[in-house]
């Protein structure tokens, strides 16, 4: 068994404090995204839609990037694992901001339609017509 050379040594901790680094961008950048899907219950809802959009695009580039490094340095495995469910979840939130933003229009229309409801059955007819126009939307 050979030791490693000095300069392998000098490489490692910055590959290692770059990986760190790169991880702590791409949970950041994840749970902006996430908390922007959050707000988008609050007035400013459909620009926080596209926010979380983009953010949670961000993420998932910024984990494939990680990917790369830990492939570089050839890492263990757990690293690939969390990246691995990290790149789903971001893709997973970015699809369904995606979805909620291609419905937009149907969805604040049955929001006031509950809000204005004062009976069940004027509740059963907001999601009837909920139900209706999400049809019409999907099917064209």
């Amino acid at each position: 068994m050979t030791s490693p050379s000095p300069a392998e040594d000098q490489t490692n901790p910055r590959h290692h404090h770059s990986l760190v680094y790169r991880s702590r961008i791409t949970i950041l950048l994840s749970v902006a995204g996430l908390v922007a899907s959050l707000l988008s219950t609050s007035p400013v809802g459909a620009a926080a839609l596209i926010v979380s959009m983009i953010l949670m695009i961000a993420a998932a580039l910024w984990c494939i990037l990680t990917m790369v490094a830990l492939k570089r340095i050839r890492a263990g495995w757990i690293g690939y694992v969390v990246l691995s469910l990290v790149l789903l979840a971001d893709l997973y939130f970015a699809a369904n901001a995606g979805v909620n933003l291609a419905l937009w229009g149907v969805t604040s229309e049955y929001r006031e339609c509950v809000e204005n409801s004062l009976t069940i059955s004027s509740g059963d007819g907001c999601r009837q017509s909920l139900y209706d126009s999400m049809m019409s939307k999907i099917h064209w």
